[in-house]
């Protein structure tokens, strides 16, 4: 009797789902699951100091089409920093859509103030998210210490960064 055995991959996944339901890239993740997903590529679950981590996997948009259509899966399957979708079908590329800069405010903020007002002055088209207490822990989670956070396609940082800034791309 012959056993086959499935071939193991070691392309890590591209999108991983937080117990507490939150789903990032690996970029976005932390230090510590880039290191876990790093260290053991094949494996769709790690643990981590912070987080128990399972790897969305094309089951999961299928289970979330079949709940709440085939659209709204679509916008689940993102990575919340960097809005990286998930393919639909492991036969299908990973595509990306061009994500706006987003600021993460807080109100009466002077350094918020001061990188929205250095976007307007190079034509940058941004939102304007408030930061709320959820998006505060992630953040300090990924090592971002004050406000602003600023996510733009390529980069994510904290504070008033002109330098950061200067290297957007306006439209």
């Amino acid at each position: 009797m012959t056993t086959q055995t499935r071939p193991q991959t070691t392309k890590p996944a591209a999108l991983w789902i937080a117990s507490d339901g939150r789903i990032t890239c690996v970029e976005h993740g932390g230090m510590a699951l880039a290191a876990a997903v790093e260290a053991r590529p094949e494996r769709l679950a790690h643990v981590t100091d912070l987080d128990d981590w399972q790897a969305i996997t094309p089951d999961h948009i299928e289970q979330w089409a079949a709940q709440m259509g085939a659209d709204a899966a679509a916008e689940v399957a993102r990575c919340e920093t960097c809005r990286m979708q998930a393919p639909a079908r492991e036969d299908q590329p990973m595509s990306t859509e061009p994500a706006p800069v987003i600021v993460y405010s807080r109100p009466s903020c002077v350094q918020c103030t001061s990188t929205t007002r250095a976007l307007d002055r190079r034509g940058i088209r941004y939102e304007v998210h408030e930061m709320t207490e959820d998006d505060a822990a992630r953040f300090k989670a990924q090592g971002h210490m004050q406000a602003p956070v600023v996510v733009t396609e390529a980069d994510t940082w904290a504070g008033f960064r002109p330098d950061k800034i200067s290297t957007i791309l306006a439209p």
